[in-house]
């Protein structure tokens, strides 16, 4: 094989300034993750009645009290009702965990604007803040529906989709593919 040249280490200043950005980037990420969870609790606070379409949200709340499989809706959210809302005997903490996913979902949107769209961190943590108000992101957060849990995937599925062409690895191509159960 051939011998591996070695590679000239960074200029000082070069690594001051990568650590200068990573400093930003940090601090960025903590701005948003405080915000829009200030955001989604005062939110939560605020309003955390849920709400049902029925039809859709009998159908999800029946699978969780008798464990039914459902054969035109996911099964996965009927687990989910059942482990946010059944064992607790409760439907705020259904209410509570879809909001902590839409928090998650803003949060992530910073995460993929900062990393892989190099926007302004004022930008970044701005438009986080604004998809953790959003209404309909809201409505979905108090609805027994799926739609919270799913835009938090669609999200994660982006955000490994991004990682993965700004660096191709087997792994992720393989965590793209397997995707999560419906």
């Amino acid at each position: 094989m051939f011998p591996i040249a070695p590679q000239p280490s960074p200029e000082p200043h070069e690594q001051r300034a990568q650590h200068a950005r990573l400093s930003v980037f940090r601090r960025a990420l903590v701005a948003a993750a405080v915000a829009v969870l200030v955001v989604k609790l005062v939110w939560f606070a605020v309003d955390a009645m849920p709400l049902f379409y029925m039809g859709d949200s009998r159908a999800y709340i029946n699978s969780a009290l008798w464990h039914r499989p459902l054969t035109d809706r996911s099964n996965t959210y009927g687990w989910l009702v059942w482990a946010f809302a059944v064992v607790p005997r409760s439907l705020t903490t259904l209410v509570l965990a879809q909001t902590l996913a839409g928090a998650a979902t803003a949060w992530l949107l910073a995460v993929i604007l900062l990393r892989f769209f190099k926007v302004h961190p004022a930008i970044t943590v701005s438009a986080a803040v604004v998809l953790a108000g959003e209404p309909l992101q809201m409505l979905y957060e108090r609805m027994v529906l799926t739609e919270s849990f799913t835009i938090l995937l669609l999200v994660v599925y982006t955000l490994l989709s991004l990682s993965y062409l700004v660096r191709p690895r087997l792994v992720m191509l393989v965590a793209i593919a397997g995707g999560l159960p419906s």
